[in-house]
């Protein structure tokens, strides 16, 4: 995937990772979407699975990428990270 989003620029990608999650969170809570609700049966059916805790820290860690969104060193590398807290995040791994 991270290859597939090679083009699109990190700003856009922490936005629509910022706003996706920040739905996440409010569906599960409230059963409303601020931002997606064109997406609403994906957006419920994930936030369904997903842990509210760990939805939250990721959000947290999403807003605090924002300060740096413009600044990555690798922006490859920066991609897959939030790829792979995404995919933690919808599949978690099994300790």
């Amino acid at each position: 995937m991270a290859e597939q989003l090679r083009d699109t620029p990190v700003p856009h990608l922490v936005n629509w990772l910022q706003k996706w999650s920040y739905d996440l969170i409010s569906h599960k809570y409230l059963g409303e979407l601020r931002y997606n609700p064109d997406h609403q049966a994906a957006l419920a059916a994930t936030a369904a699975q997903v842990d509210a805790l760990a939805a939250m820290r990721f959000h947290r860690d999403v807003v605090r990428l924002q300060r740096i969104v413009n600044h990555p060193l690798n922006a490859r590398l920066f991609i897959e990270r939030l790829l792979i807290e995404c995919a933690e995040l919808v599949h978690p791994p099994v300790a």
